[in-house]
Parts: structure tokens; C-alpha cells; sequence
């Protein structure tokens, strides 16, 4: 979302497309205008917490969460969910999250749930309980 915000600000896009979420934060932070929100689901079905598959896993103080700092959605989601946790967030791009859970690198990270299970992953996952998961499975578009 940062990225296509840069694009959208350097007139390389007419519009871009984030998530609900990230609209309320970009509107609220940056000269954008929302033009409209669709329905729930229609930009992922939902974000879980993912982790290793075999473990017994607890939110705890100590636990070292995977967060990558270039989507706003995960940015915003992990920072609330944690807010009364003393983690150590690991910077990692998106595409290497699950390969450093699976490697130990990490404990766990906040994940959408359509590629957990249509990828298979060895991953287990825990519903999230907070009114931002459900803005963030909202497509919205900006310009």
C-alpha cells in the first residue's frame, strides 16, 4: 500500500486500490480522496494470526512477531493486536513470513487467510477478535 501510494501521489495511477483500513489511515494522513468502499470480503476474506503448525501457541510477552512495515494494513492490525504485548517485531517482507515462521525465525505474523489454505502452508492459524479485521477485508478505492 505504501507503494501504490507513492505511484498514486507521482500521478503514475488515476486510482489505487488498499484495503478499508488503509483508506481510513491514508484519507486521515495524506491528500487522497476515498471514492468508495465495497463490501465486506471483497479485498480478502480475513487476516489470522499464523504460526508454526505444531506448536501450542499463546499471545506472550517475548515472541518474536514478523511484520512487514510496506503494507499499512499489516503495520496497523499488528501494532493494535499487540499493544499490551512486549514483542520483538522482525521487519520481513510479506512474501518471506511463512518461511520464516516455518525456520524458526520468527513466531508468528499476521497473514490472510485465503493463502494460508489455498497454498497449503504448514501453518496453523488464530481468529483475530478486533473490528479492524473486518475494515481490512474491504476493498476501497483512492484517488
Amino acid at each position: 500500500s505504501v507503494n501504490r501510494l507513492e505511484g498514486l501521489q507521482r500521478n503514475r495511477y488515476d486510482f489505487i486500490i488498499v484495503s478499508a483500513l488503509t483508506s481510513d489511515y491514508l484519507a486521515e494522513h495524506h491528500d487522497v480522496d476515498v471514492v468508495g468502499i465495497m463490501p465486506e470480503g471483497s479485498y480478502v476474506s480475513q487476516h489470522v494470526i499464523v504460526y508454526k503448525g505444531d506448536q501450542d501457541f499463546k499471545m506472550r510477552d517475548g515472541l518474536r512477531i514478523g511484520i512487514d512495515s510496506h503494507s499499512l494494513d499489516y503495520k496497523l492490525m499488528t501494532n493494535k493486536i499487540l499493544e499490551k504485548h512486549k514483542v520483538e517485531l522482525v521487519e520481513s517482507p510479506y512474501n518471506q513470513i511463512v518461511q520464516r515462521i516455518v525456520a524458526g525465525e520468527i513466531d508468528a505474523a499476521i497473514w490472510n487467510l485465503d493463502e494460508v489454505k489455498s497454498k497449503n502452508y504448514p501453518l496453523s492459524y488464530q481468529m483475530i477478535k478486533d473490528p479492524m479485521v473486518k475494515r481490512a477485508s474491504r476493498a476501497a478505492i483512492l484517488c
